[in-house]
């Protein structure tokens, strides 16, 4: 993996555009086992690619992922079908021994109106050495 130094941070990714519908809703509720008509609380998940983007560009081993920890804050009301844009930012990384620590907030937004709907927060672990068997 790839080091960061304080002075390049915040590293933003690309804008990722996606429609939330009542298909999507209807796979994620399929898959977790949810007959609810409610919109999925794991719904936001789906806007992580931005996040999975600037793992990539940072040349992070899966092989060495120690640890993730995700939040979501829900700020506002979806109406389906509902176009979203997400952006990810990399805030904080420290490099501790032999291990590297990121964090990230992923921001969720109505594309039309722009109103900030999801807030994601994540912690990933990666390990400087071996594989995390």
């Amino acid at each position: 993996m790839l080091e960061i130094s304080s002075e390049k941070l915040p590293i933003c990714s690309s804008i990722f555009e996606f429609e939330i519908n009542q298909k999507l809703v209807d796979q994620f509720q399929k898959a977790f086992r949810m007959p609810s008509s409610r919109v999925p609380p794991t719904l936001g998940v789906r806007a992580l690619t931005c996040m999975f983007e600037l793992l990539n560009q940072l040349e992070v081993d899966w092989m060495k992922l120690l640890h993730v920890q995700q939040d979501f804050e829900y700020l506002g009301s979806l109406n389906l079908p509902c176009q979203v844009r997400a952006q990810a930012i990399l805030e904080r990384y420290r490099k501790r021994a032999s291990s590297h620590w990121l964090n990230f907030t992923t921001n969720i937004h109505e594309a039309s109106s722009d109103d900030l709907l999801l807030r994601s927060h994540s912690t990933i672990l990666i390990s400087e050495q071996g594989s995390a068997e």
